[in-house]
This record gives structure tokens, sequence and C-alpha cells, in this order.
């Protein structure tokens, strides 16, 4: 149950960190509250690998918008019927650092959940 919270987390504090403190002071208050309350609750720390997890979905939603590269990718404007023209980057090694940190993320929780599986006997 943790694992999605701290999914969802990781994904912030990738955002946060990639656009170098864009969210504001309001909402990183409220962010390392609950980033400190799943720290402190043990139970919750031991699913953290959620946040490696977490920090793909940004990278998958970069795939997502460059799906039409690389190159120059031209579409029709709905509004006046013209054609807007952009260069777009190759998506792929964005899907495959996303791919890769889901794989991290996973092995990590596992290895944790044998490990803890492991001391319980």
């Amino acid at each position: 149950m943790f694992f999605f919270f701290w999914i969802i987390l990781g994904a912030f504090w990738f955002l946060e960190a990639a656009s170098r403190g864009s969210f504001g002071w309001s909402i990183l208050v409220i962010v390392f509250a609950v980033t400190g309350l799943l720290v402190a609750y043990r139970p919750a720390r031991r699913q953290a690998a959620g946040a490696i997890v977490g920090a793909a979905l940004p990278m998958f939603l970069e795939a997502l918008v460059l799906r039409g590269g690389p190159g120059i990718v031209c579409r029709q404007l709905w509004t006046s019927g013209h054609e807007n023209c952009r260069y777009l980057a190759n998506p792929v090694p964005w899907a495959l650092g996303g791919i890769l940190l889901v794989v991290l993320g996973i092995t990590v929780e596992r290895y944790v959940r044998r490990r803890l599986r492991g001391r319980a006997r």
C-alpha cells in the first residue's frame, strides 16, 4: 500500500529536481511533511523503493510527448486549419530510462521483501 504513496512522491521529487524548484514553497512544505511521515513510519520506509518507480513516470510522459520523433513532425491545427511543424527528439532514450527505473525499483523492492522474510524466520 505504501509503495504507491512512494511512487507519487518519487514522481514529484523527480519533477522538482528536473524543474529546479518551480513548484513553490507551499506545495514543497506539504510534500516534505508527507515524505517525513513516510520515512518515520517503519512499514512505509520498507517500501521506499517505490520512489524509484515514481521517478520513471515523468520519463514515460516525456517519451509519450516525443512519440512522433525523431525528426520534424507536422500537425494540423484545429483552430485555424494551418499546419504546425516542429522538431521532436528521439523518445527511445526516455522510454528506456523509464523502463530501467521501473525494473530497478521493483528489483530493490523484491530484494527488501526477501530480506525481511528471511529475518522473520
